[in-house]
């Protein structure tokens, strides 16, 4: 999987993005005075997965093995069960049972497929914005 840094149509997102702190509610209070340790930066958040979630000697969980979108809401639990996941995996193939790893990425690589038919049934749910780039591109 690979990280994208970009910036927004090609503008810098620091100063918008403070512009927008700034003019916040609660949250500009929040952090008077504070200096931000770095400019915003702009990430890729799609869903992606390894393709092979492990080998000999390692083994992927959580977002290292595959990433739900952020609208999804899924991150953290799915970090949560593929770690606990993982541990009986390794446990399994540390007492000899060499087929853990093969049914872990069967689990893993099945879940994946599950996520995006259920992903691409909500997004087609969504009709308040034909016009939106964010939801025509996953019509």
């Amino acid at each position: 999987m690979t990280s994208t840094t970009s910036t927004i149509s090609g503008r810098d997102p620091g100063p918008r993005w403070f512009q927008h702190l700034a003019r916040s509610r609660h949250t500009a209070a929040r952090v008077a005075g504070a200096v931000a340790a770095s400019r915003p930066a702009v990430h890729a958040a799609g869903s992606q997965r390894l393709s092979e979630f492990g080998g000999e000697g390692w083994l992927a969980a959580g977002d290292a093995a595959c990433t739900f979108d952020p609208p999804s809401s899924q991150g953290i639990l799915k970090a949560l069960r593929t770690g606990k996941i993982a541990s009986f995996a390794v446990l399994d193939g540390l007492d000899g049972r060499a087929s853990s790893l093969d049914r872990y990425q069967q689990l893993l690589a099945s879940e994946y497929s599950q996520y995006l038919e259920t992903r691409t049934w909500f997004y087609r749910q969504e009709q308040r914005w034909p016009d939106s780039p964010f939801w025509s591109s996953r019509q």
